[in-house]
């Protein structure tokens, strides 16, 4: 009913002003939305997205701009998303998880690229180039990501054979 998503919005815009956790913005978020609120979804997202590092939120807004046929903004963003990427293993993995929830196949690759250029090192990013490669059809250079990873550490020997298993 759209009235009661009407009273929603009103309720958690309030709420959101003093409290900006998670909680609050998706459930602010799916009220606009279900209202298709283009604008306010928009300025909420920009707002939330410059006090949050979460990659998520930036993947939000730009399906949001590629939904309202602004695709160059939505590729400023995913560009942006992988130029401000840090050597840290975790959050190349959180952001190289968010491009594939959205189907970004090329941004997750260049996001991996980039995570292997920042840590100077194969590992630890060899299970996600191993999903890529895996999700393309490449099945050679997934065994090859498998078989360095044993290399680094052959006690994943049992997580790699069920990975194949699969």
């Amino acid at each position: 009913n759209m009235g009661e998503f009407e009273k929603a919005v009103s309720y958690y815009e309030k709420l959101y002003k003093n409290d900006q956790s998670e909680a609050l913005f998706n459930n602010y978020y799916n009220s606009l939305n279900n209202l298709n609120q283009q604008k306010e979804l928009e300025k909420l997202l920009c707002k939330h997205t410059s006090s949050s590092n979460n990659p998520e939120h930036y993947m939000m807004l730009g399906q949001l701009y590629e939904q309202s046929n602004e695709s160059s903004k939505a590729d400023k963003i995913y560009k942006t998303i992988i130029d401000q990427l840090v050597a840290n293993p975790s959050s190349i993995i959180n952001t190289f998880n968010a491009f594939r929830k959205y189907n970004k196949t090329e941004q997750s690759y260049q996001t991996l690229l980039k995570g292997r250029s920042l840590l100077k090192t194969a590992y630890p990013l060899n299970f996600q180039f191993a999903d890529y490669y895996g999700a393309i059809g490449d099945t050679k250079r997934m065994i090859q990501e498998l078989l360095q990873l044993l290399d680094v550490n052959p006690g994943y020997k049992s997580t790699i054979q069920g990975y194949l298993a699969r």
